[in-house]
């Protein structure tokens, strides 16, 4: 899913990063590993892309979450998945924005239909963080 997600995004002019890991500098090894990274408009996107087939809860999302905090809040995050989140999990993403984080929470489905309408993937997410600050 990542590779079509990634073509995706080129296809738009979306500067994209392909999958990459962090590694510790004394050995540590590996101690991130970003499914990939977006700019639109200036402002970085960690995403993380999961193909589960069971819904997903906190223990899921909230790497993700680690690693859009520890970037200091220049960095937002984009969540994608094939199935739901569950209301822990969103609840975890929503709250988020109280520490001036974005993190918005997409279902792959909604990427499709979205390509289906031939609708414009940027402007689509800029609106979907229009929503995560105005509504959380």
């Amino acid at each position: 899913m990542e590779r079509a997600l990634n073509t995706l995004f080129a296809i738009d002019g979306i500067l994209i990063r392909e999958a990459f890991s962090i590694k510790g500098k004394c050995g540590e090894g590996v101690i991130e590993q970003i499914d990939g990274l977006i700019e639109i408009d200036g402002q970085l996107y960690l995403v993380e892309a999961k193909w589960w087939n069971t819904t997903l809860g906190p223990a899921e999302v909230s790497p993700h979450l680690v690693r859009v905090y520890g970037r200091g809040g220049v960095a937002y995050g984009l969540f994608i998945s094939y199935t739901d989140l569950t209301a822990a999990a969103r609840a975890i993403c929503r709250d988020a924005i109280l520490q001036g984080r974005v993190v918005v929470v997409v279902k792959l489905q909604e990427i499709v239909e979205l390509l289906e309408s031939d609708g414009d993937i940027k402007d689509w997410i800029k609106q979907k963080v229009r929503d995560a600050i105005a509504d959380k």
